[in-house]
């Protein structure tokens, strides 16, 4: 018997397991695959190191302009070989961690047999667990479109989902990205640099799916410049063994290349025996401390069918565990996100357009990154910019900032959204010098 079960040991699952079992609670966590879920085995980890190697690649190709000469190339196979090799470190660090904080960790598959009275039955394995409390952390998994042909391919492999183009030990000649949000994005930018002729086929008028506008063409731009093809507004038909053909202005294309689907992702709440308690088609819904309409049942991360981030679920786990433990809690903060292509997108809080969809007559104030001697320093023929969306009462709403450093600078912005700063209390910190994250002044002066 255990105080709490939790099932999913991604980001949410464990730093939810981390702070009950400090809090006193006997905790099982039942992982049916690796430690670290999407984020730490097929996400924001592996695409990193990824693109990290791209990174380099690119900085050698263009070095004449800082003064270094030098060639480059990837060696794809070298590459995915210190992804794993990272992703395994990772892993199990995250595994001793659970360990010293007293986590009972079963690599197992679990699902919910039953409840009698207050306590919750878990099969995992041949084992019976028992425990008042039930956290469900399992994630999402890869969509898969209603295309014609897709499901086909992707069976046999000769189309990828992003689980696949992260294990590949070959790069395609050609490579056709259904979806240009953040995955497709970030993919296509190392498979360009890895050698891929890749075109990027986009549904939606722009890409980068809720980005600011003006931040989705900054991007767009810098990503053509950089070979990445790129169709919007165009309807994808069919998925065929050798390519994919699509619908753009009216006319009918085929492209012969490997396919790669990157059309969202959908909660893993199927099969896990909840279906007697929840209607669980579109994910588990919560409030902001995790709980459920079930009382002893919480669900944080993506299977909540919310915001699809890896840090979205860790603060959600910490809230569900401290409603456990009693502590008041709610995971209501403005969510930063980021692209990692190059240039890099950082944005938190509000954009213009969806503050005006909210009713609010907000401003915003635009500065290019030229405002930056650090940028100029380290990104020779660089654009980009920081826009600043501002309330009525001259609160900062929030940021979008386009170039390389805006990751690391973005913190401060959410910390100076969540505690209500005016722009002129900003105005009045000394940031470092040089540094990206002086924009931030620049465009609240």
């Amino acid at each position: 018997m255990f105080d709490l079960i939790i099932i999913g040991g991604g980001p949410g699952g464990a730093e939810a397991a981390k702070v009950a079992a400090r809090g006193g609670l006997q905790v099982a966590l039942c992982e049916a695959h690796a430690l670290g879920g999407t984020c730490l085995q097929e996400g924001c980890i592996p695409t990193k190191a990824l693109l990290y190697a791209a990174k380099i690649k690119n900085n050698a190709a263009h070095g004449a302009a800082y003064g270094v000469t030098a060639q480059a190339a990837i060696d794809h196979p070298a590459a995915i070989a210190r992804k794993d090799k990272l992703v395994a470190k990772l892993t199990a660090g995250l595994g001793a961690t659970l360990k010293q904080c007293g986590v009972t960790v079963l690599p197992l598959r679990a699902t919910v047999t039953g409840r009698e009275g207050e306590m919750w039955q878990i099969a995992a394995g041949e084992e019976t667990l028992t425990a008042p409390r039930l956290l469900i952390a399992t994630g999402s998994r890869p969509a898969t479109p209603p295309i014609p042909g897709l499901a086909e391919a992707l069976a046999v492999d000769t189309a990828w989902t992003s689980t696949q183009a992260l294990e590949a030990n070959e790069v395609p000649e050609q490579l056709a990205i259904i979806g240009g949000g953040v995955i497709g994005l970030e993919l296509a930018s190392y498979y360009n640099a890895a050698g891929s002729r890749v075109t990027v086929l986009e549904r939606l008028p722009a890409i980068g799916g809720p980005l600011d506008a003006d931040a989705a063409a900054v991007l767009r731009r810098n990503l053509v410049k950089q070979g990445i093809a790129i169709a919007t507004e165009v309807e994808v038909t069919a998925v065929r063994e050798d390519g994919v053909t699509y619908i753009e202005k009216g006319q009918e294309k085929i492209l012969t290349a490997r396919v790669l689907c990157c059309t969202g992702r959908v909660p893993c709440a199927d099969g896990l025996g909840l279906e007697g308690f929840l209607d669980t088609k579109r994910g588990l819904p919560t409030d902001a401390r995790g709980r459920t309409s079930v009382p002893g049942l919480w669900a944080i991360g993506d299977v909540t069918g919310g915001i699809l981030l890896a840090h979205v679920a860790a603060r959600q786990g910490l809230a569900a565990a401290h409603d456990m433990l009693g502590v008041t809690d709610a995971a209501d903060e403005p969510v930063p996100a980021i692209i990692y292509t190059s240039p890099e997108v950082a944005c938190v809080g509000l954009t213009l357009a969806q503050a005006q969809e909210q009713g609010i007559e907000a401003r915003a104030v635009r500065k290019p990154m030229g405002f930056s001697g650090r940028f100029m320093a380290e990104n020779e023929g660089g654009d980009g910019f920081a826009k600043a969306v501002i309330g009525p009462d001259d609160r900062l709403l929030g940021l979008t900032m386009v170039g390389n450093g805006s990751a690391e600078a973005l913190m401060a912005a959410a910390v100076m959204i969540a505690q209500g700063m005016t722009i002129h209390q900003i105005a009045k910190l000394i940031f470092p010098h040089p540094t990206v994250g002086e924009m931030m002044r620049e465009v609240c002066e």
